[in-house]
């Protein structure tokens, strides 16, 4: 049977965890992505697109793309396309989305792992108020929506090619009441309540009611036959779309 390949509609969805799945898988010091000095590049370029969230994944045009604290910016063409230059090559920005009609949308960036072409979700402004008062949330400016997928990686380069897994169970930190964890059916966008571990598309979603309260969540996850490496925790920001994901190998 082959397996289901999926591009850039979900890959946007693992980019605070890559990094720590790439530092798991290579750790050769002669490396010239992972070794010592980055390749010994002064400065990185990195450039990809903004897209809606699937079924659409339609670009989005004129959206801020943001590293934050920093001064680097640009806005995305009419086909959604960015670049950032010019940016530390030992570092992993995170990029900040926003624009009219959007909700701000946090993407992490392995750019230290040498990673130069990746697509950036940003979520429509509707979409995310009509999520959150979906589950009675009327406080939106409080609350956050953290979504992802529990992904395989088969093809790094771009636009690379991941493989959602289905029956992986995932445990998250804080529990309900603090948090609402739903696992997504199997295109992805609709919760299914009865579910006890990830669908075919592997897709979950936290919802965050007072992100003043807590300001970051974590993930553990597990599956017959497949290894999670670690999680770092995942910053939450009011009134804000995160991506998050978790890798497996």
């Amino acid at each position: 049977m082959t397996r289901p390949r999926t591009r850039n509609s979900l890959l946007f969805l693992l980019v605070f965890i890559l990094p720590v799945f790439l530092l798991v898988a290579c750790d050769d010091p002669t490396c010239p992505t992972c070794g010592p000095g980055g390749g010994g590049e002064e400065t990185k370029d990195i450039s990809g697109k903004v897209l809606e969230p699937p079924p659409t994944s339609a670009p989005i045009a004129g959206a801020t793309v943001e590293v934050v604290d920093q001064t680097e910016n640009a806005l995305s063409g009419e086909d959604g396309t960015w670049s950032l230059e010019d940016l530390a090559p030992d570092a992993d920005p995170l990029i900040r989305i926003s624009g009219s009609g959007l909700a701000p949308s946090y993407n992490g960036f392995p750019l230290s792992l040498g990673i130069l072409q990746y697509d950036l979700l940003a979520m429509p402004d509707s979409l995310f108020v009509g999520t959150l008062n979906a589950f009675g949330i009327t406080n939106t400016a409080a609350a956050c929506i953290v979504s992802g997928a529990v992904v395989r990686f088969e093809d790094f380069d771009y636009p690379q090619v991941v493989e959602p897994l289905a029956d992986a169970v995932l445990t998250v930190t804080p529990a309900s009441p603090a948090v609402i964890f739903l696992y997504l059916d199997a295109t992805g966008q609709l919760p299914a309540a009865d579910q006890t571990k990830t669908s075919a598309s592997g897709a979950f979603m936290v919802v965050v009611p007072d992100a003043t309260a807590v300001t970051s969540i974590s993930l553990s996850g597990s599956r017959p036959g497949t290894t999670f490496p670690p999680l770092p925790p995942f910053a939450t920001f009011q009134g804000s779309f995160v991506l998050a994901g978790v890798i497996a190998f």
